[in-house]
């Protein structure tokens, strides 16, 4: 039996680091990135690596501890293979993973300048179709592609039929089709892991209000039917409210080389701590601390701790 297994997209990642740019604008959330149009611009550094939510979650539970799974769609191309075969190398099931002839793997180029990073992103338009599972204790349901509509309720009726928790990370297209059509699929949710920007999106959506205030937020989003609602805030540090208690932990102090795959390593070992202790407040410390770890490396996956880790940090 599983302790999770992991649904949504994985890309191949090529991190590129520069110095020959620019930051135009002054207020944080609409500030651009400036290149020279037309000139060849120097690389100072590069990395390739597996990423994608779903890859960068799954190699975390499996780094906790956990026995996991993966469900997700590759195109049938060099890079694909080679997601495969770093999935199958960490000791991850790899027998629900698909692989759709004449199509490409997803793939993003991380450009990182000065102290943050602007990501391209490649996706291929895919055919979801939910394999038969094994038994499992969790499904994680993180960022999949456009054409997701039947596989979220091929997952609410197995969630349902079978018992299972369900842990819900939307993705920019599960967000892109508004509250209404995630409706019922927050009705099926256990845990709800969203970041604070998409939570006031959700929650404009669903009382046609602006929302500021943190408790108010995870309290509405949870009368929709999440039995827990966990949001983050990058340097702000994270929430949880499960109904009767709220907790909030900023985040841990220390120097950020690369944020990606922050939220992904937060939300898995929330999970992990989650199952490991039956608590939300321990749970939220879980998440915070391996998230803090993970942004100290360049990658979504090199920074990520081990059960042990967390604990001695705890």
């Amino acid at each position: 039996m599983f302790n999770v297994i992991v649904i949504g997209d994985c890309c191949f990642d090529t991190f590129i680091q520069i110095q020959q740019a620019k930051l135009l604008g002054s207020i944080e959330e609409n500030k651009m990135l400036c290149l020279n149009y037309g000139s060849k611009i120097p690389i100072n550094k590069i990395n390739v690596s597996m990423g994608g939510n779903a890859a960068n979650v799954a190699a975390s539970l499996n780094k906790l501890g956990l026995k996991i799974g993966i469900y997700t769609v590759l195109g049938d191309d060099e890079n694909g293979e080679q997601i495969y075969q770093k999935i199958k190398k960490r000791k991850i099931e790899t027998k629900f993973i698909k692989k759709e002839k004449n199509s490409k793997t997803n793939c993003s180029f991380v450009i990182k300048f000065k102290n943050d990073r602007t990501i391209l992103v490649y996706h291929h338009s895919r055919k979801y179709f939910l394999p038969k599972l094994d038994k499992t204790e969790w499904i994680y349901l993180t960022s999949v592609g456009k054409n997701h509509q039947e596989l979220h309720q091929q997952i609410i009726d197995l969630v349902e039929k079978k018992k299972i928790k369900l842990i819900f990370n939307p993705g920019t297209y599960q967000l892109k089709t508004g509250f209404k059509k995630l409706k019922k699929i927050f009705e099926a949710t256990t845990i709800l892991n969203i970041n604070k920007e998409e939570a006031q999106f959700l929650v404009k959506e669903m009382i046609n209000k602006n929302i500021k205030e943190n408790k108010k937020l995870l309290e509405i989003l949870k009368n929709y039917g999440p039995e827990i609602v966990v949001m983050t805030q990058g340097r702000k540090g994270a929430c949880v409210y499960d109904g009767k208690e709220y907790f909030k932990m900023p985040a841990l102090p220390g120097h950020r080389v690369d944020v990606t795959g922050a939220g992904d390593s937060f939300a898995s070992a929330f999970l992990a701590g989650f199952i490991y202790q039956k608590n939300i407040k321990q749970a939220l410390k879980w998440g915070i601390i391996n998230s803090s770890f993970t942004i100290r490396k360049i990658g979504a996956q090199e920074g990520l701790l081990k059960k042990q880790e967390i604990i001695k940090q705890l």
